[in-house]
C-alpha cells in the first residue's frame, strides 16, 4: 500500500501545481462583474493551499511519519508534521468554505436571480478565511494534529469527530442542499430556460461545484469510516499484542501489520479517502480550462495585455487617442459655429 499512497502524495503535489496555473489564468481574465470567476479564484486558492502540504513529504514521507525511529509523529516532536497538517486542514476548511459561497451564489442567481452575494465580501473573506483560521488555530492549540495514515499529518482520529468532520458537514450538507435545488429547478424549467436569454445558467460553474461537491462527500464519508475504526481500535489494545510480540521477536513490518490486519482501518478506505482529496485540483483545473469560453477569454486578455504593450511602445494610450479625437470635435464644432442661419460669416475673434 505503500505504493499507492507514495503516488497519491505525487498527485497531490501535481494537483498543487495545476491549482497554481489556474490561479494565474483566472488572474489574467479577472472580470469583476463576473462573480463565478471571483469565487473560483479564491476557491482556487484554497486548493492549492490544501494540495502544497504534499510537497512536504514529495521527497522522503519518513521525515512527516516519524520522528524518530520509534516515534510516530505529531505537532510537539516533528516542526514538518505540524506545518504540513496545518496547510491541509487550514485548506481543506477553506475550500469547503469557498466551495458553499460559490453553490449559494448561484443557487441565488439561478433561482432567485439575485447577485447579493456580491454585495457581502467582507462578511464572506471573514467566514472563509477567519473560520479556517479560527478552526485551526484550535486544532493546534489542542495539540490535534499528528500522523495518521498515508504520507499526511492532519488531526488525530480522538479529535476528528468534532474538529474535523462535524465543521466539514456543516458546511457540506448546506451547499448539496442548495446545489440539490439549483439542480431541479433548473431540470423543471429547462424549456423556459432555453427560451430566455436572461435565464441563462451558468453551466460550467454548475460542473464545477458538483464535482467538487461529490469530492468532498466521498473524503468526509471515506475519513469517518476510518475515523470510528480508529477509534474501536484504541479501545481494545489487547488486540495489539500479537504485533508487539511479532515485532519483539525480531519480524519484519509487513509480516508483523499481516496479522492485525482485521483490527486496522482498512487499506483501500485509507488510499481512497486521500485520493478524493488529492485529485480536487485536478478537477477543478480541468473543468475550468479545458472549456471554450475559458480559452476564448483567456486570448482577449492576452491581446489586451498585447495592445497595452503596444501603447507603452508608442507612446500613446487608448485614452490620450479618446481626448485627441474630442479635442478635433470640438475645433470642427467650433469652425462650423462662425457662420449663422443665413449662411453669413459672423465676425470672430482669433
Amino acid at each position: 500500500m505503500e505504493k499507492g499512497f507514495r503516488i497519491s502524495t505525487i498527485i497531490r503535489a501535481a494537483s498543487a501545481v495545476a491549482a497554481l496555473l489556474l490561479t494565474i489564468f483566472l488572474i489574467l481574465i479577472f472580470n469583476k462583474s463576473h462573480r463565478p470567476t471571483l469565487f473560483m479564484l479564491f476557491l482556487s486558492i484554497s486548493v492549492c493551499i490544501l494540495s502544497s502540504s504534499a510537497f512536504i513529504a514529495v521527497v522522503d514521507p519518513k521525515k512527516v511519519q516519524c520522528a524518530n525511529e520509534f516515534k510516530s509523529s505529531t505537532q510537539d516532536n516533528n516542526p514538518l508534521c505540524l506545518i504540513q497538517g496545518a496547510m491541509s486542514v487550514f485548506g481543506l476548511y477553506a475550500t469547503a468554505a469557498w466551495l458553499l459561497v460559490l453553490i449559494v451564489h448561484l443557487y441565488m442567481y439561478t433561482i432567485w436571480k439575485s447577485n447579493v452575494m456580491h454585495k457581502r465580501y467582507v462578511l464572506l473573506h471573514v467566514f472563509c478565511w477567519g473560520l479556517p483560521l479560527v478552526l485551526t488555530t484550535i486544532a493546534i492549540s489542542m495539540g490535534a494534529i499528528r500522523y495518521e495514515y498515508g504520507e499526511n499529518c492532519t488531526i488525530g482520529h480522538k479529535h476528528a469527530t468534532y474538529l474535523l468532520i462535524i465543521p466539514l458537514l456543516l458546511m457540506i450538507i448546506p451547499g448539496f442542499i442548495a446545489l440539490s435545488c439549483t439542480v431541479f429547478y433548473t431540470i423543471k424549467n429547462m424549456n423556459t430556460i432555453r427560451m430566455d436569454p436572461s435565464k441563462r445558467v451558468p453551466w460550467n460553474s454548475f460542473v464545477v461545484a458538483f464535482a467538487l461537491m461529490c469530492a468532498m462527500i466521498v473524503s468526509s464519508v471515506l475519513f469517518l469510516v476510518m475515523v470510528t475504526q480508529w477509534k474501536h481500535m484504541a479501545a481494545s489494545p489487547a488486540k495489539f499484542t500479537p504485533w508487539y510480540r511479532c515485532i519483539g521477536s525480531g519480524g519484519d513490518q509487513t509480516t508483523c501489520a499481516s496479522i492485525i490486519e482485521s483490527v486496522v482501518p482498512n487499506p483501500a478506505t485509507m488510499f481512497a479517502a486521500d485520493s478524493s482529496i488529492s485529485i480536487i485540483g485536478f478537477i477543478l483545473a480541468l473543468l475550468v480550462i479545458f472549456r471554450p469560453q475559458f480559452i476564448c477569454d483567456l486570448k482577449a486578455a492576452m491581446a489586451k495585455s498585447d495592445n497595452n504593450q503596444d501603447t507603452m511602445e508608442y507612446g500613446r494610450s487608448d485614452d490620450d487617442e479618446v481626448k485627441r479625437r474630442a479635442s478635433l470635435s470640438e475645433t470642427l464644432g467650433s469652425t462650423s459655429s462662425i457662420y449663422n442661419k443665413n449662411g453669413n460669416k459672423t465676425p470672430t475673434s482669433y
